[in-house]
C-alpha cells in the first residue's frame, strides 16, 4: 500500500472504527513497533497525535475560566510575550459549491473555532475547518502578522486533466501556496509558488488505467501545462525553494529527481526505492539526507544516513546513525537528562531535570515540542534546535481539556486556542 492509498484509507474510516482501533493498543506499543520497522519516532508520534486530534481528544490544554487561562499564560511566558486575539461568534460557513475568490472584511473580528490546524511547509497557514462526512472542509485561513492574525483571501482554481475536471481552493503567503478543499482528479498542489506559477500532481484513477503527471499551473489564467508524461504514478517531495521534486516510483522500487527549470528527470540510485518521504529531508534544493543501509552493532540492527547530491546523484557522506526528531536531529534520554544532537556533526546540547521519558510530538522549523502522549499531566518541553535552548511548559491541573496548542515556527509564535479565546505567545527569546 502506498502512502497515498494509506492516507485515503484512513479518511474513509468512521470515527467509531478509529476509536476502536486506538483502544486496541497504546501509543507506547505503536512507538515501539515504529522503532522496529525503522519509522522515525517523530513521524509515529505525529501519526498518533493526528489520529487522536481527528477524534477531538488530542494533546490539549483547557481554561476552566478565561482569567485562569490568561493568568497562567502571563505567568508562564511573561505578560509582554502574550497577545490576546479578539474573537467573535462563528461566522456562517460558505457554501460547498462556492469556489469564487473571497476577500476578507478588514473590519470583521476573528472567529476562532474549535477545529483549527496549522498547515504549510515553511509558512504558517492557520486554518479553521468543519467536518463534512469524513472530509475536512477549510473555511477560513489566517497568517501571523506581528502579534495578530490576518485573514487571507481564499482563491480558487478549476481545470481538467485530459477531460477530467478538478478544482481546489488556496491561500498564499509570500512564495508558498496552501491548497485545500480538493475535488476531482488532482492528487496534490506542491507548496512553492513563483508569482502566478504553481505546480501540482494531477491524478486520474478510473478503475481501468491509472494516470498521473506533474503539471505547471498558471493560477490567474487557469492554464495547465504538463511537465511529465502520464506515467508519473509516484509519491512526491518538493525541495524547500521549489527547484526540484523527488519522485518515488514505488511499484518499480526507485526514486528520481525532477529539475523544474530544465524539466529533466534523472534516477537517483542512492535513495532506497522503498524509503518513505518521511525518511528524506532536504538540506537545500539539491542535497538531501535519507535513510541508508543497515549495519549491526552488538547484534542490533541500525540504519545509517546518507548525504546525497541530487545534481550528481552521488552519495557524499554516510553517517552511522539516523535521526528520531528529523533526519538530521536525534535525541537520547538517560539519568533525567534529555540529550539532543546533530547526527551529521555531533553537536549536542542537553535539557536537564527531565523526570520522565518524553517523545517529540510536534516539529516545525527549528522548534520541537516534547511530551508524553500517555500522560496528559506530564510537562511539555519546547526546544529551539538553532539556539540550543528549551523551556518547560507545566500545565496546571485546571487546564486539561479543549484548548489546543499550535506551533507557528516561521513566525516564532505559539498559538493557544479554544472555541472562544486565542492567544499568540512570542517564543523568539526561548
Amino acid at each position: 500500500m502506498t502512502e497515498k492509498e494509506l492516507f485515503n484509507a484512513i479518511h474513509q474510516c468512521s470515527d467509531e472504527y478509529l476509536t476502536e482501533a486506538l483502544e486496541e493498543g497504546s501509543s507506547e506499543k505503536i512507538l515501539s513497533a515504529a522503532k522496529k520497522r525503522r519509522i522515525s519516532i517523530i513521524k509515529a508520534a505525529a501519526a498518533i497525535a493526528i489520529c487522536i486530534l481527528a477524534l477531538d481528544i488530542g494533546v490539549t490544554v483547557m481554561a476552566a475560566k478565561s482569567d485562569i487561562f490568561r493568568t497562567w499564560l502571563f505567568q508562564m511566558f511573561g505578560e509582554g510575550n502574550v497577545t490576546e486575539i479578539n474573537s467573535s461568534k462563528e461566522s456562517p460557513l460558505p457554501s460547498d459549491d462556492d469556489m469564487t475568490p473571497e476577500k476578507p472584511d478588514e473590519d470583521k473580528s476573528l472567529a476562532i473555532r474549535e477545529n483549527t490546524r496549522i498547515l504549510g511547509e515553511n509558512e504558517s497557514f492557520i486554518c479553521e475547518y468543519h467536518m463534512q462526512d469524513d472530509a475536512e472542509i477549510v473555511d477560513t485561513v489566517y497568517s501571523v502578522e506581528n502579534n495578530d492574525l490576518s485573514e487571507l483571501p481564499i482563491l480558487s482554481f478549476r481545470g481538467n486533466y485530459d477531460g477530467f475536471s478538478f478544482s481546489f481552493q488556496y491561500a498564499i503567503i509570500q512564495n508558498e501556496i496552501c491548497a485545500f478543499n480538493y475535488t476531482g482528479d488532482i492528487d496534490m498542489v506542491f507548496h512553492y509558488t513563483d508569482g502566478d506559477t504553481a505546480y501540482a500532481a494531477l491524478y486520474d484513477g478510473d478503475g481501468k488505467t491509472d494516470r498521473e503527471c506533474v503539471a505547471q499551473l498558471h493560477l490567474k489564467n487557469q492554464e495547465i501545462n504538463k511537465i511529465t508524461g502520464d506515467d508519473a504514478l509516484c509519491n512526491f517531495l518538493m525541495s524547500p525553494n521549489g527547484k526540484t521534486i523527488l519522485c518515488n516510483y514505488r511499484a518499480d522500487g526507485y526514486w528520481t529527481v525532477l529539475d523544474l527549470a530544465s524539466r529533466s528527470e534523472k534516477r537517483v540510485d542512492g535513495i532506497n526505492g522503498y524509503n518513505h518521504a518521511s525518511e528524506i529531508e532536504f538540506v537545500d534544493d539539491y542535497q538531501i539526507l535519507t535513510l541508508g543501509e543497515p549495519f549491526t552493532v552488538k547484534n542490533t540492527e541500525w540504519y545509517s544516513t546518507y548525504l546525497i547530491d541530487l545534481r550528481t546523484q552521488k552519495i557524499l557522506n554516510e553517517f552511522k546513525d539516523n535521526g528520531e526528531i528529523s533526519m538530521r536531529w536525534s535525541y537520547a534520554y538517560k539519568n533525567r537528562t534529555l540529550k539532543i544532537y546533530d547526527i551529521t556533526n555531533g553537536d549536542s546540547f542537553t535539557v536537564e531535570h527531565v523526570k520522565e521519558k518524553l517523545h517529540p510530538v510536534d516539529k516545525k522549523g527549528c522548534y520541537v515540542l516534547f511530551g508524553n502522549l500517555e500522560n496528559e499531566n506530564a510537562p511539555f518541553y519546547l526546544v529551539d534546535l538553532n539556539h540550543h535552548s528549551s523551556m518547560k511548559i507545566k500545565l496546571p491541573a485546571k487546564l486539561h481539556s479543549d484548548v489546543e496548542i499550535h506551533l507557528a515556527a516561521n513566525a516564532k509564535k505559539l498559538l493557544f486556542t479554544n472555541d472562544t479565546e486565542a492567544y499568540l505567545v512570542d517564543i523568539r527569546n526561548l
